[in-house]
């Protein structure tokens, strides 16, 4: 599992053996950490669903273009004040098929991790996750974007998916920290961040273009330290 693959402690593979030359000794040790890092993406790549007892998400498929497209349309007017201005022809079967292409080449490459958000019972595409962003190295660290449709508010879904997200970021992908922003005024997308156990670290002068206009923005964060743990079933 996850887990597993972080047991080669690299830096004590030691001193190479007699009669093993510096240079094969050293392209074997990198060879062992391309390895490492391959096993580590393929993991990632099959560990794609998580659930609760009301709400699941999932890796989003070439498969659910056409219900995010449908969802994507109903809330046209609901998104707007929240989200970028979208280029000509977005909503439409074939852009979407490309968008979820593009997140398909992200979770490849371990830039990014896309989810749908689903209702358990009825297995109906309610919204969408993304951990985007993702830098390795010292920070270890994703922002998180999030929508769910204005039919399928006051369920519980976006505080669900963003705990189970915070499950894959943690224990999954192995990063340290996570970031998310709400525009000032979206006080509900706030309380879903500060039922997770975000902590709200201040506000970010003109963040991002929404909706054509720069945006303040207030930045939360969470680091593993501070997960309250799975809560998946």
């Amino acid at each position: 599992n996850s887990r597993q693959l972080h047991s080669v402690d690299l830096s004590r593979v030691g001193t190479p053996a007699a009669g093993l030359s510096i240079a094969l000794f050293l392209s074997l040790v990198e060879k062992l950490r391309v390895a490492q890092v391959l096993c580590q993406r393929s993991t990632i790549v099959t560990m794609t669903i998580l659930r609760t007892t009301t709400t699941y998400i999932r890796r989003l498929m070439v498969a659910d273009s056409k219900a995010m497209l449908a969802l994507r349309e109903r809330n046209r007017d609901f998104l707007q004040p929240w989200e970028p201005l979208k280029q000509p022809g977005y909503l439409t079967l074939g852009v979407q098929r490309l968008e979820i292409q593009r997140t398909d080449q992200e979770w490849s490459a371990d830039r990014g991790y896309a989810f749908g958000v689903f209702d358990t019972a009825s297995d109906d595409l309610v919204g969408r996750l993304a951990l985007s962003n993702i830098v390795r190295g010292a920070w270890q660290n994703a922002t998180m974007g999030y929508f769910v449709g204005e039919e399928y508010n006051g369920r519980g879904h976006c505080t669900n998916a963003v705990a189970l997200a915070l499950e894959f970021a943690f224990e999954t992908a192995r990063l340290h920290r996570v970031q998310a922003a709400t525009m000032l005024n979206n006080a509900a997308s706030a309380r879903v961040l500060e039922k997770n156990g975000f902590s709200f670290e201040g506000v970010a002068r003109r963040y991002l273009r929404i909706n054509g206009n720069w945006e303040d923005h207030n930045v939360y964060s969470l680091t593993v330290e501070d997960w309250r743990g799975p809560l998946s079933v």
